[in-house]
């Protein structure tokens, strides 16, 4: 199951505390149309990573255990 997403840095926290965080494209077109960098992971994929929405909490990619080992 992967979707495409938008990644962001949230400028709000201190620079030391920052870090990447995704966003589903509903949440992005709905309420954060100026938000992120889209990644297009239905065809290009993830990784070994778990990508959920930072404001809805939507799974954009469930990892795939093997491809982390």
């Amino acid at each position: 199951m992967n979707e495409n997403c938008y990644f962001f840095v949230d400028g709000s926290v201190p620079e030391d505390e920052q870090k990447m965080a995704a966003l589903c494209e509903a949440c992005h077109d709905k309420y954060h149309q100026e938000l992120g960098w889209f990644w297009p992971g239905a065809s290009k994929g993830y990784g070994p990573y778990d990508i959920i929405c930072t404001f809805c909490k939507k799974v954009i990619h469930k990892a795939d255990k093997k491809e982390g080992t």
